[in-house]
């Protein structure tokens, strides 16, 4: 009966004690521990998922309106190089940028991935991708446009889709990965705010763009090593999530994915999968479903960007990357 009285005291002060400990523990960061076994938990975003934030823009903003300056663009800058999965040689990786005029504090950065199924006669300087670099520039935004390995056509041949993960998806992350870490390599030249880069894409971009967010698919080598390729935010237009056998289960940045409900190319039940296990994570994300049949919509309303769509795009931009 000693023995059992005393090994009823030693369970109890030990269940005394861890109770102590749990209500006295405060969750590390790694910068501040030495010893940070444990990762602090996402913070709870306070706005509604169910309901994107929508914000009026106010005139003094500047991306709230147009400006009547002039774009300045610049073509064709090396941001890295990775090997071509066709012809097993060393690819060039490009970039456009449009900025207004620099008028002394540091812009938010906008990193804009073109459309085009992966195809190799897709590029940054066809379709949308041009206006809607330039729109975000006269909206205060320095903006990347920029080029990644595209597959499609080799893909066909090789079969690549089969491939865990697949080139056709993988490499333009990678790429993407690499423009971010060669802006943040060069925030004090190119004069932005390096914690305020975006994505945005349409199509094969959509799917970059989320695909780069939430894709557990490494960093790559398409250059720019030692810099961090973490975004703020991600907006896609007919973007969904291409694998789902590898993806995060956690840090993944806000996003809104605007999406028709009948769409051809990229079908809208992904829309709906990706943000059911975005959901499933609680993880910040958003689908506005448009109706009717359409591929990546326009939701700028050209020349004005005065639609519904656009404002909850600005006002989704505006809290998530703190504008």
């Amino acid at each position: 009966m000693r023995i059992l009285r005393t090994l009823i005291i030693l369970i109890a002060f030990l269940f005394v004690s861890c109770a102590t400990k749990i209500a006295s523990y405060q969750p590390c960061c790694c910068s501040d521990c030495v010893d940070c076994s444990e990762t602090p938990t996402d913070p709870v975003d306070p706005v509604d998922p169910t309901n994107p934030p929508s914000f009026d823009c106010p005139a003094n903003l500047s991306w709230c309106v147009n400006s009547n300056k002039q774009v300045i663009k610049k073509s064709d800058i090396r941001y890295g190089s990775a090997t071509n999965f066709g012809s097993g040689k060393e690819e060039t990786l490009l970039l456009d940028t449009y900025s207004l005029p620099y008028a002394g504090k540091k812009r938010p950065v906008m990193v804009v991935i073109h459309g085009g199924g992966y195809s190799i006669t897709s590029t940054k300087t066809t379709g949308w991708a041009p206006w809607v670099s330039e729109l975000f520039a006269k909206r205060g935004f320095f903006v990347a446009s920029i080029e990644y390995r595209r597959n499609r056509e080799v893909c066909k041949q090789k079969k690549c889709w089969s491939l865990k993960p697949s080139p056709l998806f993988q490499h333009p992350v990678h790429d993407t990965k690499s423009a971010i870490r060669y802006i943040r390599k060069n925030a004090t030249a190119l004069k932005i705010d390096s914690n305020k880069i975006g994505l945005f894409g349409c199509s094969a971009g959509g799917r970059t763009t989320i695909d780069t967010l939430a894709q557990n698919w490494g960093e790559g080598s398409s250059g720019n090593s030692g810099y961090s390729s973490k975004a703020s935010a991600g907006i896609g237009l007919s973007g969904t999530i291409s694998d789902f056998s590898q993806l995060k289960t956690r840090g993944i940045a806000p996003y809104i994915d605007f999406h028709n409900t009948i769409d051809n190319l990229v079908p809208y039940k992904g829309a709906l999968d990706t943000k059911k296990y975005l959901d499933s994570i609680g993880s910040v994300n958003y689908l506005h479903t448009i109706a009717g049949k359409g591929h990546c919509p326009n939701i700028f309303g050209l020349p004005q960007g005065q639609t519904a769509e656009f404002k909850k795009m600005m006002g989704f931009l505006i809290h998530y990357m703190n504008l």
